[in-house]
């Protein structure tokens, strides 16, 4: 398929969650089968399970060699090489990003896929004392990234696709220290730090021509969780999809070339021309964002 070129996604924001999430599975992207990417080492974190290990199927499928960044490897499938890896800890995040170096020797990574996300039920805080959804969503991965960066650990030109959801348009900002004893909480934290990915993404690919870096909503995927009755069952279907069908929109910004680097990536809406109002339209408030995360990792990196 060849996308369409970039457009302004619905408005407001209730009309455009449901308009995205209707029959997801006849309109979400499918990703063209070449190229392929045999010869290239691809690193996912969060790459153990759901749609993290769908992507790295995806990847391997291609031809690409695999580095999984998880919590828990001890399962992997033949051929993957596991790296430990707990987003939440700053400290495991360096001790993680020292021994990816160490392995890489003078490899370089070609994809790097920022995909490992928490959504918490109430607010919990990380070891160093940021909110949990911010520290493992967005720190944790600012602090991986940037070890990768200063190591010289990724190819000119690499991909580094950020996974985002698109329900960060009901978040207004992004901060490490987040509160709030509302009963809906923790799926704010989770829409503030899917914001933070957004931002994360932008300032990315301002600061890192060298890089092609692309933010990418892969979809409202199915978990299994909830009712099973029929009508629930149809629900599902028709606004959900699965775990492999959404890889195909982060494989898409991977592989092909219609998508440049600094865009917004819709598994539905294809290429998304933000609003100027919305906030992960906002350059300045990416760039003091993460400038601020760079202030919060100066221990780390």
């Amino acid at each position: 398929m060849t996308l369409p070129s970039p457009r302004r996604p619905p408005w407001p924001k209730t009309v455009r969650m449901v308009l995205t999430m209707w029959r997801q599975r006849s309109r979400s992207v499918r990703c063209p089968p070449e190229p392929r990417l045999d010869g290239k080492l691809a690193l996912v974190t969060g790459g153990n399970k759901g749609i993290g290990a769908a992507v790295s199927d995806a990847l391997a499928a291609r031809g690409a060699e695999v580095v999984v960044a998880a919590r828990e490897v001890d399962a992997l499938p033949t051929g993957r090489h596991p790296l430990p890896l707990d987003l939440s800890d700053l400290d495991a995040v360096v001790d993680a990003s020292k021994r990816l170096v160490e392995w890489l020797g003078p490899r370089t990574l070609d994809v790097v896929v920022l995909n490992a996300g928490v959504l918490p039920r109430r607010i919990s805080r990380s070891k160093q004392g940021y909110e949990l959804a911010f520290a493992v969503n967005v720190l944790g991965h600012h602090v991986l990234l940037e070890w990768l960066i200063a190591a010289g650990a990724l190819t000119t030109g690499a991909r580094v696709i950020v996974v985002t959801g698109d329900i960060q348009v009901y978040a207004r900002d992004c901060s490490p220290d987040y509160a709030s004893t509302m009963p809906w909480a923790g799926v704010m934290a989770y829409c503030r730090s899917k914001l933070g990915t957004s931002w994360l993404a932008a300032e990315n690919a301002r600061r890192h021509p060298e890089l092609h870096v692309v933010t990418v909503h892969p979809g409202v995927v199915d978990s299994g969780l909830g009712l099973r009755n029929a009508a629930a069952a149809t629900f599902r279907q028709m606004t959900r999809i699965s775990p492999a069908l959404s890889a195909e929109t982060v494989l898409y910004a991977v592989t092909q070339s219609d998508v440049p680097s600094g865009s917004y990536l819709h598994n539905t809406l294809g290429l998304l021309d933000l609003r100027p109002t919305e906030p992960a339209a906002n350059p300045a408030r990416a760039r003091r964002f993460v400038d601020e995360l760079d202030e919060i990792a100066k221990p780390y990196v």
